[in-house]
């Protein structure tokens, strides 16, 4: 088969289920195959179709082993390995086993987020690249799904299991464009601190959802308030005030779990002569239990700045272990705010290794990496009251866009740079956690719906697959659909 006959040789989507995820994957996917096809693409369900009537076009199979009864048949068969890990995919370009002279694509999710990043990898690992074609001197591109598919198999999944943003969600402007440009990047967690949640937190929730996103919600259990850290009055007053801020703003929204910080961020690791590796612990506790005593399945993130216990880590065993521990400010980049300060290196590996095994291999263990764009304190204002979360005008956006592509280019400049010692650490937690990892990047007030910028995909990548050379990291990185430099 050398050439197709177009008009003849039509592509379609053979589909399993139209809903949540896997609806967002086959929406997907339409966009991606129809922009090339010079006809207008059709889908049909699963059911709608028999091996006869499968040899007379070149068939797109998507779906799980669950929900498409084809891809369950091509794993029985032995036409496909499924990839048995949380949010693996396979993708599959051969020839059309109901018709040798044409071809079919299988992309097959072990879930429906496997199913999701598939998707995103056949445009990004495969069209994007696979499609050149070199003669002599000259490169060009062939027409996919008009010229002939070169055959291709990938069986991947991720090496992190939560792979997120951090971020202050009043710096949300487009939270339609900030959640699919996560997608595109195959992240899977968003934190959105807040002084007091958005009116549309349903909405936003139900969102991410969609894209195979879970929404962690951020607020203060005693961070950036006057208390005093040795008095149990104060403790069970901000025991009550978590579990009512809990309950009448984060509850009914749908979201995942709860992520706070405390007293931690500061350079003492004393207030008042109180310690305070010993202190946040008690409050943690304390708080912790009121919350989950009456919600036990309640997940709960612990940020705690590395600044003011590193030398008291002893106290921080005691930690109740259902509760993670998101660590921060633990040494040089990629800890750092800027990706240039890589001096005490070694220091800064030494330190994440007593921190990864502190609470035992199994625990809930977590970073936030930094490095990336953050809030201008110098003009910072806590929130007044409650608001409408991203939801800003296509003006506004865009000129914001560009305002932040200066700093991003500062940015990527020292990524490009130092990318290394990210991986270095990454890698360091995968061989002592394995994928039971929360790896978070603070990107604040970034403009990240705006535009994909090198640096956070090149992060996401690193998440995906911490054991492939850096090199061809930057290159893949660097081929993803929509990624820019600023």
């Amino acid at each position: 088969m050398d050439k197709f006959n177009y008009g003849q040789n039509r592509w379609k989507i053979i589909y399993g289920e139209y809903n949540g995820i896997e609806r967002t994957a086959i929406e997907s996917l339409y966009g991606i195959v129809s922009e090339h096809t010079g006809y207008i693409l059709t889908l049909e369900g699963k059911d709608s179709q028999n091996d006869s009537d499968l040899e007379n076009f070149n068939p797109i199979f998507i779906g799980t082993r669950k929900s498409n009864h084809f891809i369950n048949q091509f794993i029985q068969k032995g036409i496909i390995e499924i990839n048995d890990e949380s949010e693996g995919y396979n993708i599959k370009v051969m020839e059309n086993i109901f018709n040798k002279d044409r071809q079919m694509i299988i992309i097959a999710g072990n879930d429906d987020n496997g199913l999701l990043y598939g998707v995103m990898d056949f445009e990004n690992k495969y069209l994007v690249d696979t499609m050149l074609f070199t003669k002599e001197t000259t490169q060009y591109f062939k027409k996919p799904f008009n010229d002939v598919m070169p055959e291709f198999e990938l069986i991947s999944a991720p090496k992190v299991r939560d792979r997120a943003i951090w971020t202050w969600g009043h710096v949300i402007y487009d939270y339609r464009g900030f959640i699919d440009n996560m997608m595109k990047l195959k992240l899977n967690m968003i934190v959105v601190w807040n002084d007091y949640a958005p009116l549309n937190s349903k909405e936003f929730v139900r969102y991410a959802h969609s894209r195979g996103i879970r929404v962690i919600w951020g607020y203060s259990w005693g961070w950036g308030e006057e208390i005093d850290i040795s008095n149990r009055e104060d403790m069970a007053k901000w025991a009550d005030i978590a579990l009512s801020t809990y309950e009448e703003n984060y509850l009914q929204t749908g979201g995942d779990g709860i992520y706070f910080q405390s007293f931690t961020e500061t350079e003492n690791d004393t207030i008042n002569g109180t310690i305070i590796a010993q202190s946040v612990v008690e409050w943690v506790n304390l708080i912790g239990e009121k919350l989950l005593g009456k919600y036990p399945d309640l997940q709960i993130q612990f940020g705690l700045h590395a600044t003011s216990v590193r030398e008291r880590l002893e106290y921080l065993k005691e930690i109740d272990q259902r509760i993670s521990i998101i660590w921060e400010d633990c040494g040089s980049f990629p800890y750092s705010y800027t990706p240039n300060a890589i001096e005490n290196h070694s220091e800064t590996m030494t330190f994440s290794s007593q921190i990864s095994c502190l609470r035992g291999n199994n625990d809930k263990f977590g970073v936030v990496l930094k490095g990336l764009i953050c809030l201008d304190w110098r003009f910072f204002e806590h929130q007044k009251g409650s608001f409408v979360m991203g939801m800003s005008s296509k003006k506004f956006i865009s000129e914001r866009t560009e305002q932040k592509a200066k700093y991003w280019r500062y940015v990527q400049a020292y990524w490009l740079r130092n990318a290394m010692y990210a991986l270095e650490l990454i890698r360091l937690f995968v061989a002592a956690k394995g994928r039971g990892l929360t790896v978070q990047a603070l990107v604040e007030d970034g403009m990240l719906e705006g535009k994909l910028w090198f640096p956070v995909a090149l992060y996401s990548e690193m998440l995906w697959d911490c054991e492939a050379d850096i090199h061809d990291m930057m290159c893949r990185t660097a081929l993803i659909s929509g990624v820019e430099f600023a």
